[in-house]
């Protein structure tokens, strides 16, 4: 019952994203331009395929049907919320669950989590359940973004 394997290359395959100091940096301006950034990030969503909605309700159709309980401190704690009701609590299970059942690979759910957060904080419907807090770009004004390849250690 796993979902179909996307056949296409993964263009973020052994690359990764660097925040760079545009007043230091020895970059190439090509290679930290927005345009450079901007087709890495369309071929990264070109690649994604459009999901049935059958997948999509998969994952809270499988957790109400294993009637797991968890503490909302918990899911509270793992997504920086100061609070969790039943729907955020289920929704967010569903997905992490979701996510690990339905895998055509491994899967990492510290990233499953880490975009449901994201998503959580930065959607304003949720203003009032999140921590407060803000992230600041390492550089301030500064901050450009470019794409590398991974160094393997």
């Amino acid at each position: 019952m796993l979902r179909l394997p996307n056949e296409e290359p993964d263009p973020s395959e052994s690359k990764v994203v660097i925040a760079l100091n545009r007043r230091t940096t020895t970059e190439p301006a090509s290679e930290i331009s927005p345009e450079v950034m901007e087709r890495f990030w369309e071929s990264c969503l070109n690649r994604l395929q459009p999901t049935a909605l059958d997948w999509l309700k998969a994952g809270g159709t499988m957790w109400d049907h294993l009637k797991l309980e968890l503490a909302p401190e918990w899911t509270a704690e793992l997504l920086g919320l100061e609070k969790v009701d039943a729907d955020i609590e289920r929704a967010s299970q569903a997905a992490l669950f979701g996510a690990l059942a339905t895998r055509v690979s491994p899967v990492d759910l510290d990233t499953v989590l880490y975009a449901l957060g994201i998503f959580i904080h930065t959607h304003p419907f949720f203003a009032d359940a999140v921590r407060k807090g803000v992230w600041h770009l390492p550089y301030g004004e500064d901050t450009v973004y470019t794409v590398t390849k991974r160094r393997m250690r």
